[in-house]
């Protein structure tokens, strides 16, 4: 692996030489066309753009000034409770990915707080906290809202989204 490794950079160089000694640009894809007519500097700023002035206009502060912390209160990084959501295709292992870092949290004496979003799953292999299941019944909105599958999880998701503040004030 190493010895491929190191011939795909090698190939790579020559490339990037290659094509410097052609003049053109070393940074465009492989194959690909000189470009003409590009310019040598960015455009303009569209005229009423609040981008060209405040390039972080519209974006939100950081999370520290919400008022919930003072910016002096705010714990260090490693303190911080982390969060990780785990969304993918159906059969594509998210259940079985959360199970084996549900159960590496524990070993590591660190418990975590699990949430499941997932009405559809039928055997949940870890204990979570807070679970869907609990509050919407996947079938009976499959048959209520006459839904396949996927519209039965996301209405699911609808209604458990409306008590939301709910769990928010559990994780609290």
């Amino acid at each position: 692996a190493a010895m491929k490794a190191e011939l795909a950079k090698k190939k790579a160089a020559k490339l990037a030489e290659e094509r410097a000694a052609k003049g053109a640009d070393a940074s465009a894809a492989p194959g690909a066309e000189p470009r003409e007519n590009e310019p040598d500097e960015p455009c303009a700023p569209c005229p009423g753009d609040p981008m060209s002035k405040n390039p972080t206009a519209g974006m939100a502060p950081p999370a520290a000034s919400y008022g919930r912390l003072p910016p002096e209160e705010v714990p260090p990084p490693e303190e911080m409770p982390s969060v990780c959501l785990v969304i993918g295709m159906a059969g594509c292992g998210k259940t079985s990915l959360m199970q084996r870092v549900n159960a590496y949290l524990h070993s590591r004496e660190a418990p975590p707080y699990v949430i499941n979003l997932d009405p559809a799953v039928t055997n949940l292999p870890y204990d979570a906290n807070v679970d869907i299941r609990d509050t919407v019944n996947y079938k009976a909105v499959m048959k209520e809202y006459n839904l396949g599958p996927n519209g039965a999880i996301l209405t699911a998701a609808n209604l458990f989204a409306t008590r939301f503040d709910q769990v928010v004030n559990l994780c609290e």
